[in-house]
């Protein structure tokens, strides 16, 4: 086209030269003419070019759910020649509307929607096809073999249209100028809006529809409750401008640094969809004070150090599973927690991890103490709950104290060591502001690292350290600095503190710390053998006997239980095959079933009058027993109680007593004797059955008491003894006739 003009144009000079006076206007207009239709070519050419790539963007849009938050008219000499159209996330198009022409030489291309639901560019209605015979898409990506979309070009060559849609071939379409010079329609026809969305329509008629406002039909966006948090989120982690924060941004998240670090978020419970962070930051959350609620995402395995230090608010936290390791302070200062649950799967705790939390109750999960108080993990207390505590005996077992494990603990009056303690790291216990006793159970004296008991905030410096009377010297003798040395003061441990045992191979017995307050009433802090005797060393006076604590301790021969006690229960002997000897205080009320199951080596017994019942087979197999007395306090004795004393020569049974259960004394095969009192109105089957010894019955009751075919056994060597005047109604009584004499007696 250019070689074209400048031939006119030096055709045109030559001539003038040639021939001054021929007029040349004519050949003037007609090269202006032409150079102005070449411009008008280049300019329509550009503004299909724009068209064409502005038609593509509509399309993607539509595929990315763009919407449009713009329209603007393009002027030119007072008009509207087109519009530019800003997105949501897209950056802004310009699209020309076409003219009117006659002719209509120029290319069509436009955008049809084929069955498989993808855009493909058309050119004059026609599929536009590659070289290769393949529809052109029109869309960015097809969603199955990843190829862009391509963008057609069009230039005009020679005076012909020319199109390429990879940039480097070119395909000719026609000429580009008709007869009578005019230009045909571009790719839109028109560009209308409403209130809600923008119309599109093209040359083929079609209309292309987009939203004006943000569609919230993407599922895809996150809610967030709180909107500081969506600021956070959206500023730092909208990839794609947007204004919203979608799942798969959240998920692509490795990291959030500090940002939200002393900020006023409330609520974030959606950092749960945050599911490619595997790390918090040191102080990631710190000094949120208004932070109330949070769940942490699947994948998380550390917790940074101070990560949620200060957060006052929070009253609640769940670990994930995958967390592995929480660092030191991580939650301390979080004042409203009460309850926290740590899983197995952490295996790293850090110090004073939840330090300061005042309103903390108890401890769930694996790493529990039996009373809930206490975080513990290989051994060494990481946390303790304070919350309503003023004395606390730490449990027998735990060998060190973590960092700022008891710091601000500031009702705490007292502290119990147990005697497994072997290190209290620096800050242990610090600035409890009412500390005045710490009392060291063990024989040997734990290290004490430097500042392992703070003076800080300890008003008046006045706590006392309480160490063992025998290990005395032990202590003073220790690396303790003089300041602990100076507090140091001999400890007597009441009695009713310990539960004291013998052994018959000089050993200490196997018991049970897990649950210990279940057994006993009361945590064990200590558990001490020496000399032949063994002690355990209570936090608190022991209730309670139970649960078989002492269940098929062989190797125990004697053992004294404290008078605090005040029941002793199933099977809390049972098996103890040499104890010889127990002493039952006068504070038991109860002997529960198979209490004494089988301590075929205990000889005597006292039964206080203090005890109320004693259960079904409470005594079962205590085969060397030779007395017993049963005082007038007990009420009820249960089936089985003395069943194979084998030894029993003699046996009390009170006036308490209204009825003697089955198998009760069945078996004491070396009783000779035996008294029932008036009060019995029944006695069961098997009784006294198989007492080959038995020659003498003497039963009190004027009526005689009910009884079974089988109650008694060797009728023909007994002799019964019956009230005064009631000798006619037992001889007349079923089973009783049986006797081999019946004689009358004051009793």
């Amino acid at each position: 086209m250019k070689k074209f003009i400048k031939l006119l144009t030096v055709a045109a000079t030559l001539f003038a030269v040639g021939c001054q006076k021929y007029n040349d206007t004519p050949l003037k207009n007609r090269v202006g003419e032409l150079e102005n239709r070449v411009a008008a070519l280049e300019e329509l050419c550009k503004q299909m070019n724009t068209n064409i790539s502005s038609l593509q963007t509509i399309v993607n849009a539509l595929q990315e759910k763009d919407y449009i938050t713009g329209v603007f008219p393009v002027t030119k000499d007072g008009e509207t020649v087109g519009y530019t159209i800003t997105f949501g996330k897209t950056q802004p198009i310009t699209i020309y509307n076409g003219k009117d022409g006659k002719d209509g030489n120029s290319p069509t291309i436009s955008v049809k929607q084929d069955s498989d639901g993808i855009y493909y560019w058309t050119l004059n209605g026609e599929w536009l096809l590659d070289g290769a015979g393949n529809k052109v898409k029109a869309e960015g990506r097809d969603g199955e073999d990843g190829k862009d979309g391509v963008t057609p070009r069009l230039r005009i060559t020679d005076g012909y249209w020319e199109i390429s849609y990879n940039g480097e071939s070119w395909t000719r379409l026609g000429k580009a100028t008709g007869e009578d010079g005019a230009d045909g329609n571009t790719i839109f026809t028109s560009v209308t809006q409403d209130d809600n969305y923008v119309y599109f329509t093209l040359t083929d008629g079609s209309v292309i529809t987009i939203s004006k406002t943000k569609q919230h039909s993407d599922a895809d966006a996150i809610e967030f409750a709180d909107s500081n948090v969506k600021l956070i989120c959206i500023v730092n982690w909208d990839t794609d401008k947007d204004g919203e924060l979608s799942y798969e941004e959240a998920k692509a998240v490795t990291t959030i640094g500090n940002k939200f670090e002393c900020s006023k978020i409330i609520s974030f419970e959606e950092f749960q969809y945050f599911t490619g962070i595997t790390s918090l930051n040191n102080s990631a959350f710190a000094e949120c004070y208004s932070l109330a609620k949070i769940i942490l995402p699947d994948g998380l395995k550390n917790i940074g150090e101070d990560a949620f230090y200060g957060c006052m608010n929070l009253s609640e936290i769940s670990f994930p599973a995958s967390v592995t390791t929480i660092r030191d302070e991580a939650f301390a200062s979080c004042s409203t927690f009460t309850t926290v649950t740590v899983p197995e799967t952490v295996t790293s705790i850090g110090n004073g991890v939840f330090s300061m939390c005042d309103n903390l109750t108890s401890f769930c999960g694996p790493y529990a103490s039996d009373d809930g108080r206490c975080l513990i993990i290989n051994d060494s207390l990481k946390a303790f709950a304070p919350k309503g505590i003023t004395e606390y005996s730490i449990p027998e077992g735990v060998k060190s104290i973590a960092k700022y494990t008891f710091e601000e603990c500031n009702k705490l009056t007292s502290i119990t060591i147990p005697s497994s303690m072997e290190k209290i790291d620096g800050y242990a216990i610090s600035n409890c502001e009412n500390l005045r006793t710490i009392r060291f159970i063990g024989e040997n004296p734990p290290t004490l690292e430097p500042y392992a008991i703070s003076e800080y905030g300890m008003y008046g410096n006045d706590y006392t350290i309480y160490v063992p009377e025998t290990a005395i010297d032990a202590y003073m003798n220790s690396d303790w600095s003089d300041e602990y040395k100076g507090r140091i003061a001999s400890s007597l441990i009441p009695d009713d503190y310990i539960i004291r045992y013998t052994t018959s191979d000089n050993t200490k017995i196997k018991i049970s710390l897990y649950n210990s307050a279940d057994y006993f009433g009361a945590n064990i802090i200590a558990h001490n053998y020496a000399d032949g005797e063994g002690t355990i060393v209570f936090a608190d006076k022991p209730t309670k006997i139970s649960n078989r604590p002492f269940k098929d301790c062989n190797n125990l021969t004697s053992i004294t239980i404290p008078d605090s006690v005040t029941s002793i229960g199933s099977s809390a002997f049972e098996g103890c095959s040499s104890i010889t000897s127990i002493t039952i205080p006068n504070s038991v009320t109860s002997i529960g079933s198979s209490a004494f199951l089988d301590c075929s080596s205990l000889t005597s017994i006292t039964i206080p009058d203090s005890v109320t019942s004693i259960g079904s087979s409470a005594f079962e197999g205590c085969s060397s027993i030779t007395s017993i007395i049963i005082p007038n306090s007990v009420t009820s004795i249960g089936d089985y109680a003395f069943l194979i004393c084998s030894s029993l020569t003699s046996i009390t049974i009170p006036d308490s007593i209204t009825a003697i259960g089955s198998y009760t004394f069945c078996g004491c095969s070396s009783l000779t004797s035996i008294t029932i009192p008036d009060s019995v109105t029944s006695i069961g089957n098997y009784a006294f059955y198989e007492c080959s010894s038995l020659t003498s019955i003497y039963c009190k009751a004027q009526t005689p008491p009910s009884i079974y075919h089988n109650t008694f056994s060797y009728w023909s060597q007994c002799t019964l003894y019956v009230p005064t005047g009631c000798k006619d109604a037992y001889a007349a009584a079923d089973e009783w006739q049986k006797a081999k004499e019946i004689i009358e007696m004051e009793f």
